[in-house]
């Protein structure tokens, strides 16, 4: 089970899951200018966590970030994963640079804009189509996209959903898994991949139950 630390956009919050034991971090990426940036400040539509308003607000004062996406990947232990979640349309110069990190980290690129999947898979990447939904037929999208896996919603991953997609080999990232009951329910389902806000929370959980003899073990 990877643990990543959610919405990494600044410096101090990639030391911060790191120290609490994140295998790595997801990051909101957009691609301006020929150059992949990590923002808190959303091209479109409204943050929605509290930090998230008040990182906003921040750079729209130019008092913190954007920061260069290779940059912030520079705190990060060489060869550790990485989900980078795509916000924007990208440029060939963009594409080229997450082609480069994907050489000294495990890169996941999570996107919403599928028809992108085949483009980014060619690079290498391995490409998880984002889904805020209940998907139906979700291998039929998967194969067309050229997609190593899924990033979904807790509220959407099911015992049935995580068999099927871990039954063709597919990845299954789900976020935002903040409890410990959330962290044990998506591992028991099989779920290769989760995004948290608490990764500390998220590691004592799963610990916890590895160590816990199963029935008939004791």
């Amino acid at each position: 089970m990877i643990i990543l630390g959610h919405r990494a956009n600044t410096p101090r919050w990639i030391r911060r899951f790191l120290a609490e034991g994140a295998d790595g971090v997801e990051m909101d990426v957009y691609c301006r200018g020929g150059e992949l940036y990590a923002s808190h400040l959303s091209l479109v539509g409204r943050a929605r966590l509290l930090r998230e308003r008040i990182a906003s607000l921040l750079t729209g004062l130019h008092l913190l970030g954007p920061y260069r996406a290779r940059n912030l990947l520079a705190l990060v232990p060489q060869g550790s994963p990485v989900m980078l979640d795509l916000k924007s349309r990208v440029s060939e110069e963009c594409l080229a640079e997450l082609s480069v990190l994907g050489e000294s980290y495990k890169v996941y690129v999570s996107i919403r804009d599928y028809d992108l999947a085949p483009r980014l898979a060619e690079k290498g990447l391995s490409v998880l189509l984002s889904m805020d939904h209940r998907p139906l037929g979700v291998l039929d999208e998967l194969r067309a996209a050229s997609a190593a896996g899924v990033s979904i919603n807790k509220r959407y991953l099911d015992e049935d959903l995580a068999r099927l997609l871990r039954g063709h080999g597919y990845i299954v990232a789900a976020w935002t898994i903040n409890t410990a009951e959330e962290a044990i329910k998506v591992s028991s389902m099989g779920a290769d991949i989760i995004v948290t806000d608490y990764p500390g929370i998220a590691r004592r959980a799963l610990r916890s139950r590895a160590s816990t003899p199963k029935e008939g073990e004791w």
